[in-house]
């Protein structure tokens, strides 16, 4: 592994991009959920963050020469405004704002866990019995702590050492309160919070993204389907639509928490909640197909692989000069050379191609032997009309 350049980083973002565009698109259809379930966007999303993590050259990848994009790239940031190339002002500008991003996020977890520390478990008979129940249920030894926090709006769990569920200031019937319960549970058991966690980096990292956003977006949708496909798979009907019923209960409640990690009993907007409501009712219709499943994890690990053995690399035509200034040509064929005749003697100029629209005078022929091959005319209109160029 060699360090980042220009041909690891554009391949990266490309390949990177083309994952989370290919995610985004697939996984926001209902079917898709429930033929491929979440495991298959799982992979993808953690795949994009890897390889999202890991700009760098490996040294067994081959390189595919770009004779436009990355050339015309390499120029325009080997412009200077000022004394400052555009290059190194792009990138100072993207470490600042990745660090800021960075350390405004971890100030927020900080100020998040001391005020964590604050809070009092519940003592609640009631509430403390009827999770005792569920962890024996879900067979869970892990310590995790139930708070009642002021003016909190919706159930929530957070930490990522030590889980911590939020509970509004609220009563809740024994029925719902078990709904949330199982459901910021199952958030722990599923290692949601990391998740969510490692999602959030590559958003601070890749704030100038668009697509990273939709992928955290993507996350958090995909951390709730796959809690309320897995809480409801062995419920009866009635069950069902009353899990359905506690979302809808908090469906008109803002966020008050937006801190990550931290994941809502609500989680997400009323066009994400239908949909949650659908996949509970329509999974019992839809079964898994295997096929499917592999064919969209197969092509999701084929751009991560294409990513990681293949880096796009800028190629330059060759210099036109030597470093004496001198013009430097290709050897002279019939493509590339041709002969003009002086008006006032019997010898010939030979101009030489030198780009794709200009041909060069570089001097009189004495042996026209050695150049019996190329193509000759009696003057400058005569191969002006032949080859539509400019010539010097």
């Amino acid at each position: 592994m060699t360090v980042a350049n220009y041909g690891s980083v554009f391949t990266c973002c490309f390949f990177g991009s083309l994952m989370m565009l290919y995610l985004y698109l697939f996984c926001r259809s209902k079917h898709f959920v429930l033929k491929n379930g979440t495991l298959v966007i799982y992979i993808g999303i953690f795949t994009v963050v890897i390889r999202m993590l890991l700009p760098w050259n490996f040294i067994f990848a081959s390189n595919i020469p770009s004779t436009k994009i990355l050339p015309f790239l390499f120029d325009f940031f080997d412009l200077h405004i000022g004394n400052f190339k555009i290059l190194t002002i792009l990138i100072i500008v993207l470490t600042i704002g990745s660090s800021f991003h960075l350390v405004l996020y971890f100030y927020k977890l900080f100020s998040f866990k001391k005020l964590l520390y604050q809070l009092k478990p519940i003592e609640d008979a009631r509430i403390l019995g009827i999770f005792s129940t569920i962890l024996n249920d879900f067979q869970c030894s892990k310590h995790i702590s139930i708070s009642k926090v002021s003016g909190l709006s919706s159930p929530a769990i957070t930490g990522l050492f030590h889980p911590v569920i939020l509970l509004p200031e609220k009563e809740y019937p024994d029925q719902e309160l078990q709904f949330i319960l199982m459901h910021e549970l199952n958030h722990y058991l599923h290692y949601d919070l990391w998740k969510s966690f490692f999602c959030e980096l590559l958003v601070c990292i890749y704030w100038w993204n668009p697509l990273a956003y939709l992928m955290r977006y993507q996350m958090k949708e995909t951390a709730e389907y796959q809690n309320d496909i897995s809480l409801t798979q062995n419920m009866d009907e009635l069950e069902k639509t009353n899990y359905m019923l506690s979302l809808l209960k908090v469906s008109s409640q803002t966020h008050t928490f937006h801190i990550l990690p931290t994941l809502h009993y609500r989680g997400g907007s009323s066009s994400s909640l239908k949909k949650r409501c659908d996949l509970i009712d329509m999974q019992t219709n839809i079964h898994k197909n295997l096929f499917s499943q592999f064919l969209h994890i197969g092509i999701i690990l084929l751009l991560f692989i294409f990513s990681v053995c293949f880096i796009f690399q800028p190629k330059f035509p060759a210099p036109t000069h030597d470093e004496d200034g001198s013009i430097v040509f290709d050897k002279p064929t019939r493509k590339n050379t041709f002969l003009i005749k002086q008006p006032s003697t019997r010898e010939y100029n030979l101009y030489v191609k030198q780009n794709k629209n200009l041909y060069v005078n570089v001097g009189s022929i004495q042996n026209l032997e050695d150049y019996k091959d190329l193509k000759k005319y009696n003057n400058k209109k005569e191969a002006l009309k032949e080859n539509d160029k400019k010539i010097q």
